[in-house]
C-alpha cells in the first residue's frame, strides 16, 4: 500500500511516486487507487511507473495498492 498525503493544511498540493524499475517496480503489475466515495478499488492501467496525484485538497490522502506479479495473477483466477 502507498498512502500520499498532503501535509500543508492551507494548501492544495500535487505528488509524483515514480516506480524504479530496478527496484519494487520490476515485480509490480497493477496498481489500484481507493475510491473514497464508493469504497471500491479502482485499477489504474497495468505496469503503470509513475502515479500523478493532483489537487490534493490541504490534509486530505489518496491510498494506492500495489499488486505484484504473483498477486494480481491469483486475483484474476
Amino acid at each position: 500500500y502507498i498512502l500520499v498525503v498532503n501535509r500543508d493544511i492551507h494548501q492544495r498540493q500535487a505528488a509524483t511516486v515514480q516506480f524504479q524499475r530496478a527496484g519494487y517496480g520490476r515485480k509490480m503489475k497493477t496498481v489500484l487507487r481507493f475510491d473514497k466515495n464508493t469504497g471500491h478499488w479502482i485499477p489504474l492501467s497495468s505496469r503503470v511507473r509513475v502515479l500523478f496525484v493532483e489537487n490534493l485538497e490541504p490534509g486530505d490522502g489518496q491510498l494506492f495498492k500495489v499488486l505484484k506479479e504473483a498477486e494480481a495473477d491469483a486475483k484474476a483466477k
